[in-house]
């Protein structure tokens, strides 16, 4: 998520979204995934020359990633989506200086329990057998772009990578989710959890599971009829309160879920056995679902 924490800040935002053709861009790779700037002109009828004129707004406002690729016919430059979401702090109280990243692919969790139906499965294959939870421990896991679980909770843990003299003023975890629901059903809600260092910030109520087409990054070989894409949820945490994408979820705070361990950043994405709705949970990684990421943090100072 791109976070714009004082309105004058996002003036380079402002005006690459000014723009309808370029808003067509970031619709069209929203659609595709990736595309290079031949296929963007001819998708949207422009030259080359205006093409590449709208992409250097995007690139200039970091909404849009460009890198470079070696084919047949020479180097092509690659674009795709930079962020997934946008939010503009209209009465922001502090003012970051700096910005710690951190992704974890879905298979590279430090711990779990689950109960099936459950599997994980990298862009390649399936990684061991269905409802078999003994591979959630098998080194292949780490290769996981997907994993989905009925009930349980897996836990991904960051360091806390703030240096001597700097104060944490918030913390952002991103992840892709949908429920797991047994055969076709459409309309299948779950009651997914976030926790961080063992306090629970939120859920989400996953209304289903998404397979009415296939995942944008989703492997050519993935099974139709299993989770094909979610919904992108971000998990935040200030020194006032907690978050589910931008709306408050809760009056946890950043002193609680340090005093125990301020070291280590602990997240955890649970479905709890005794929930109102026990609908299971798919989490997207990379080359699966609709964004091509992982659990990502993000760690404000």
């Amino acid at each position: 998520m791109l976070k714009i924490n004082h309105i004058e800040k996002g003036m380079l935002v402002y005006e690459a979204l000014a723009s309808e053709t370029r808003v067509n861009i970031l619709s069209l790779l929203r659609e595709k995934g990736s595309l290079n700037f031949s296929e963007i002109a001819q998708a949207l009828s422009l030259t080359n020359g205006n093409i590449t004129k709208h992409l250097n707004k995007l690139l200039e406002a970091k909404l849009i990633s460009v890198k470079l690729r070696n084919t047949s016919r020479g180097i092509e430059k690659i674009c795709t989506l930079a962020e997934e979401k946008i939010l503009i702090d209209l009465f922001p109280e502090e003012i970051y200086e700096h910005t710690y990243e951190f992704e974890l692919n879905a298979g590279q969790y430090s711990d779990c329990e689950i109960q099936p139906t459950c599997g994980l499965a990298n862009t390649k294959e399936l990684i061991g057998d269905f409802d078999e939870p003994k591979y959630f421990t098998a080194p292949a896991r780490f290769s996981a772009g997907i994993l989905w679980f009925t009930s349980g909770w897996v836990e991904y843990k960051f360091p806390n990578p703030v240096k001597m003299g700097e104060t944490i003023k918030e913390i952002q975890f991103s992840v892709e989710v949908s429920s797991e629901s047994p055969g076709a059903v459409t309309h299948y809600p779950s009651d997914i959890s976030f926790s961080l260092n063992g306090k629970h910030l939120c859920t989400f109520v996953s209304p289903g599971e998404f397979r009415d087409r296939r995942g944008i990054v989703s492997p050519k070989w993935w099974y139709p009829e299993f989770a094909q894409y979610g919904r992108l949820k971000i998990i935040s945490i200030d020194k006032k309160c907690n978050y589910l994408d931008g709306n408050v979820a809760g009056d946890v705070t950043l002193e609680e879920v340090l005093k125990e361990n301020p070291e280590t950043l602990t997240f955890r994405i649970c479905v709890p056995p005794d929930a109102k709705n026990v609908g299971g949970v798919n989490i997207f990684g990379k080359g699966f679902g609709d964004f091509n990421s992982g659990i990502k943090l993000r760690v404000f100072v």
